[in-house]
């Protein structure tokens, strides 16, 4: 399969309002819209006959018009020409569909099915988008190593000074990397330690899957007892979903889910998690765009004891993924 068959969630549901919004999918140029009944549309933001933007226009009744000309194409990217009308005009058109409130589309006649972000009994709490002036395999990297939680980011992850205490446990398939990283927590503020149920002295534990179709990373964040004998009842999930918009920039979609039980707290909860996580993600963003060397081969790079997914991760998504398929918008 090439990497525009799988689902890729490319737009917050929040952020496609009446007009029609444009968005790259793995190197192709896609335009969405909402028809006036309500159903989502996803074609290629060209129009065949002067190959104006089809994004510049407005949405009438259940179809995309034309600014140029006027051409109009309903949701299957079927056209009508308002001067020549034996003319049947056609427009590339992309399945859609809405998962934790995101927009996902693939190619028609892909058998890729929805990845499954979170495990049943856990509380959606938000889904986030960024656009990262970064290549895919950089992006992937921070999310797939956890030294750079000690300098990168304030709450959750290991202090610098314990760093060398922290077990690292790497677990490979032919089409996965699984991480298990364990050690001392940073220290938090109070409130967050009695809402995550964390104690001083603790261990944080984070679990790491990467998966390459599409690419993304599970994340399972959790606690135990400084002697790992007890598990804290509360935990953390994520999955953050990558979309490549060229060779040297991605935008990735991150959903966040917590413990069932916390649900209860979601009115307080849910903003101050989105608030947190928004930070810590941004100071990721910040990070990566601030790389001097944006070149995604290893060759000549010295790696530590965290960097052994670098490796692993940049085969599987040259072979899983990319296949030779992706072509960059210039």
């Amino acid at each position: 399969m090439k990497a525009f068959d799988y689902w890729h969630p490319i737009l917050r549901t929040k952020d496609l309002k009446r007009k029609p919004v444009s968005v790259n999918f793995c190197g192709r140029e896609v335009v969405l819209f909402r028809g006036q009944d309500g159903t989502l549309a996803a074609l290629e933001d060209c129009c065949p006959h002067r190959r104006m933007r089809l994004s510049k226009g407005k949405v009438k009744g259940n179809r995309l018009v034309c600014p140029y000309h006027g051409w109009s194409y309903d949701q299957s990217g079927k056209g009508i020409s308002p001067s020549t009308s034996a003319l049947y005009p056609c427009v590339k058109s992309y399945e859609v569909t809405e998962r934790c409130c995101a927009i996902w589309v693939k190619e028609h006649g892909s058998t890729a099915e929805l990845p499954t972000l979170a495990k049943p009994g856990l509380h959606h709490v938000c889904t986030l988008h960024y656009h990262i002036r970064a290549p895919l395999e950089l992006v992937v990297d921070n999310f797939c190593e956890i030294e750079h939680s000690c300098t990168t980011h304030i709450l959750l992850g290991h202090d610098l000074e314990a760093i060398s205490l922290v077990e690292s446990r790497i677990e490979t398939t032919d089409d996965a990397v699984r991480i298990i990283n364990k050690g001392p927590q940073k220290k938090m503020p109070r409130l967050l330690e009695y809402l995550l149920g964390y104690k001083r002295g603790d261990l944080f534990v984070g679990e790491l899957e990467i998966l390459f179709s599409p690419v993304r990373v599970n994340i399972r964040n959790y606690w135990t007892s400084s002697n790992a004998s007890e598990c804290r009842k509360r935990e953390a999930q994520g999955t953050v979903v990558f979309n490549p918009v060229n060779d040297q920039e991605t935008e990735i979609m991150l959903f966040s889910f917590m413990s069932q039980e916390l649900s209860v707290f979601s009115r307080l909860l849910n903003p101050l998690a989105t608030f947190l996580l928004d930070f810590e993600t941004r100071l990721d963003q910040k990070m990566l765009e601030g790389i001097a060397d944006k070149d995604t081969k290893l060759t000549g790079v010295q790696l530590g004891r965290f960097d052994k997914p670098l490796g692993l991760t940049r085969e599987r998504i040259k072979r899983l993924y990319w296949q030779r398929d992706f072509t960059p918008l210039p």
